[in-house]
This record gives structure tokens, sequence and C-alpha cells, in this order.
């Protein structure tokens, strides 16, 4: 549906709302939050800044939405590349962090997240309550994970792994050349070890 406000004609349909998510989460992971405007996403997208409007009331809500849609699509693709990798569940959060090794080798890890967590983790914004409300889950699907292979306490593993996992994005996001391989696997399998070996 189309309606002219004007001298702009304002798009109300379910895949141009798509295509202005898709332009501004592309925009956002090359260079940021605070340096990109709805007038870059608007020309990016070949909208008008109206259309935008019509869509998300203002810009913190299209970062919102971005942020959504991408930690959906990040947990979606690693947990199939997940149980692709592995069968067994004391070694599922190994493949895990092994399936993150080898995207951030091929530079298929999305940096939106890392910038969103460097521009707003310390607000008290509603982007910020949407960053932790999606660490939560991370930290919850860990958790099953690690309780499912009976590796330790996940009180304790998991905070650990937490870190591994922020460090792997971390280094995504400011390496400027090649990246090296991170052993991931390695060091989330010899918390979950340390963590058994206590336990026992």
């Amino acid at each position: 549906m189309r309606e002219t406000n004007g001298t702009h004609a304002v798009v109300r349909t379910s895949s141009t709302r798509q295509h202005i998510l898709d332009t501004a989460r592309s925009v956002f992971a090359n260079q940021g939050f605070g340096k990109t405007s709805l007038d870059q996403i608007a020309t990016e997208a070949n909208v008008s800044k109206m259309t935008i409007f019509y869509h998300f009331k203002n810009k913190e809500e299209l970062v919102v939405a971005a942020l959504d849609e991408s930690h959906s699509e990040c947990m979606r693709s690693v947990l199939v590349g997940l149980t692709e990798h592995e069968s067994d569940k004391k070694r599922l959060v190994g493949a895990l962090f092994e399936v993150l090794e080898e995207r951030l080798s091929r530079h298929e890890l999305n940096d939106i997240y890392m910038r969103a967590v460097a521009e707003y983790g310390k607000d008290d914004s509603s982007i910020a309550d949407a960053i932790q409300r999606h660490f939560v889950e991370v930290e919850r699907t860990l958790a099953t994970l690690v309780t499912d292979a009976d590796s330790g306490d996940p009180e304790e593993v998991v905070p650990q792994l937490m870190l591994i996992l922020m460090g792997i994005y971390g280094l995504h996001l400011n390496a400027s050349g090649p990246r090296q391989r991170v052993p991931a696997r390695r060091m989330a399998e010899a918390i979950m070890s340390a963590s058994s070996a206590l336990a026992a």
C-alpha cells in the first residue's frame, strides 16, 4: 500500500519493513550506530524517511528490531550448525565454540552485536534492555547444554564460557587483518573439565 504525503510516497508493506531492516543491519554492522543516520538508511534503502517512520517510530526502535533479528538468526544458525557438528551431549558445548571458531575464521560473525555492546551497553535505553535480554537467552542456552552434558556446575561454568564468547566477538570486531584461529573449543572444554573434576 502507498500513501502520498507531500512529495513523498509512504510504502506500507511488510516487505518494505524487512527491506529497511535488512539495510539498517548492514549499515549498522559496517559503521556502527552513532555514525548512522536515518537519512543514510533511507538513502541506502531507496525509501523516504517518512516510510521509515511509518514502520519504526524512531531510530531506537529500528536498532532494537535490528538486534532482535540478528540475535534470532545467529541463535538459529549456530544451533543448526551445532547439531550437524556433534550428537554427543557431552561434547555439544565444545562443538558450539568450534562452530564459532570456524565462523570467526571465515569472517561470518555479525559485527552488529559487539558494536551495540560498545555503544549502548551502559545505557538505560530499550537498546540496552534488548542486549541484556539476548545475553540472558545465550546464558540459558549454555546452562542447558552444560547441565545436559553433566559438565560441571552451570553457575560456575557459564560465566566463564560467556567471557570466551565475548572475547571471540571482540576479536572479530577489532581485527584489521586476517583472523587467527582462536582455540575456543579447547578453552571451553578445559573449563568444563576443571569444573567436573572439582565437583567429583
